[in-house]
């Protein structure tokens, strides 16, 4: 891609709502400019792309309590002008998750383990099967991972999802 983005988090002291963008140019990525803001903030959130939108899973809002949202962020593919972050409409996870990992692969979105309103790691593995304009359906359960974890990273090798670090 030609744009870099960094999508909520933490100023420091709380949940942001800011979206940065940073060109590439000459292979050197440009300087930050603010982008579309989320409809509230989130901290904590897994981002993943398919089709022409970028989609951010959970995290925790300001308060720091985990939450169930799916936001999409639609791009124009004929202007690469970025689109505004809404609600997936109908669409949420099955339970409010924070600090999940996911990735979208040929037929959907994964979402890996993070943590509950307790704040413990789960083993829970939700996908969702898009559908033929390469929308999300609705989110469903997986075989469950080995051992719970948060924070990871996944990533897809071939057929497999590799599932590491965390905690």
């Amino acid at each position: 891609g030609t744009r870099l983005l960094v999508v909520g988090g933490s100023d420091g002291t709380a949940a942001t709502t800011t979206t940065y963008v940073a060109d590439l140019k000459g292979g050197t990525f440009q300087a930050w400019t603010e982008g579309p803001a989320l409809p509230e903030a989130r901290v904590g959130a897994a981002l993943v792309v398919s089709g022409t939108s970028a989609y951010l899973l959970g995290g925790s809002d300001a308060e720091g309590n985990p939450t169930d949202t799916v936001w999409a962020l639609p791009v124009d593919t004929e202007t690469s002008q970025l689109g505004v972050w809404a609600p997936v409409e109908g669409l949420t996870l099955p339970a409010a998750r924070t600090g999940a990992a996911a990735i979208a692969v040929s037929d959907g979105l994964v979402v890996a383990g993070g943590r509950g309103p307790d704040g413990v790691p789960v083993k829970a593995v939700w996908k969702s099967t898009l559908d033929a304009k390469g929308m999300p359906r609705t989110f469903e359960e997986q075989a469950a991972l080995v051992l719970a974890v948060a924070d990871a990273t996944i990533a897809q090798v071939g057929d497999y999802l590799w599932v590491y670090g965390g905690s």
